[in-house]
Parts: structure tokens; C-alpha cells; sequence
């Protein structure tokens, strides 16, 4: 059979899914340990995109000193303008202070934006401007390490915000 028509068969078995490669356990008799089939942390795992977890800490405070509750949180990975990723919201609570888990796709955290908004009006001593933090007023910090590979480890984002009265 000619070279082009072994390529083309090639290629279309490809497609389909086929392939020519050797089964992914190595023979024993070579001397290379064989994983454990059922432990899939015995295979390397570096076909993937980089990951990370993350946690938000924040508090909300109003130009007084008192911390203010049921502010919404919006915590931007790429900045508040860009909606091609996705954004995580939270809520201070009764003592004006927020702890939780960002969700853990984040492409990156290099641009990211912290967004804090009234949205209970005048019920907890508003109503108050909004107001968004920018990379540079937050703080970044990894507090877990990565494995080496695609994980990048665990990260805690802080904010804090003192708020305006709406018209001030």
C-alpha cells in the first residue's frame, strides 16, 4: 500500500479514536514498577490546565469604625468588566465580616477586582457607595503548596473596604 493511503488510514483511525500507542502499565518483566490501577494519583497527570483554591476573607466597614453587615461581595479573577470569566459573590454577615471559598477554576488571580455594594439599602446604617479594590489593594497570599505538576497549591485573598454614605 502506498505511504499516502497508510497516512490517510492512519489519520481517519485517529479521528475515530484508535491509536498505535503502547498500554499505559508498563510490562513487569522490564523492572518498572507497574501504578496501581485503581489509584489514579499513581499515574502522571500533566494533561490539564493549571489549578488553583481559593478562599476570600473580608470585612466591610463604614467611615465611623463599625463594621457593616449584608454587603455583597463580588470577587472578579480577571476584573469586574470582563465576562468571559466568572465571578464569585458573597455576603458579610451579621458582624460585618465574610470568610468562603472562591470557586476553584480561576484562570489566574493576577487582574483580579473586589466589588462591595449596599444592597440592603438603609437597613444596616446605609445606604452606602460602592466600591471596587483593585489588584493592588488587596492582598494575595499562598498559604498551601502545589504538587508540582498542575496545581499550584491554596491561596487566601484579603480585602477590606471602609464605605462612603451614598452622596458624600
Amino acid at each position: 500500500m502506498k505511504t499516502w493511503k497508510k497516512t490517510l488510514i492512519g489519520a481517519l483511525l485517529s479521528l475515530l479514536g484508535f491509536s498505535s500507542c503502547e498500554p499505559l502499565t508498563p510490562a513487569p518483566e522490564y523492572g518498572v514498577p507497574v501504578p496501581d490501577p485503581d489509584d489514579i494519583h499513581d499515574y502522571p497527570a500533566e494533561y490539564g490546565v493549571p489549578s488553583a483554591s481559593f478562599r476570600f476573607v473580608g470585612e466591610a466597614w463604614d467611615d465611623e469604625g463599625n463594621l457593616v453587615p449584608g454587603i455583597r461581595i463580588v470577587v472578579a479573577p480577571k476584573g469586574l468588566d470582563n465576562n468571559h470569566f466568572p465571578s464569585d459573590t458573597l455576603y458579610t454577615g451579621a458582624d460585618g465580616k465574610v470568610e468562603g471559598a472562591l470557586r476553584d477554576d480561576w484562570p489566574g488571580y493576577d487582574n483580579c477586582q473586589v466589588k462591595f455594594e449596599d444592597v440592603d439599602g438603609e437597613e444596616n446604617g446605609g445606604p452606602f457607595a460602592e466600591q471596587i479594590l483593585s489588584r493592588d489593594e488587596v492582598s494575595i497570599e499562598q498559604t498551601g503548596k502545589g504538587n508540582g505538576h498542575w496545581y499550584e497549591g491554596e491561596f487566601t485573598i484579603t480585602a477590606k473596604a471602609v464605605l462612603k454614605k451614598q452622596g458624600e
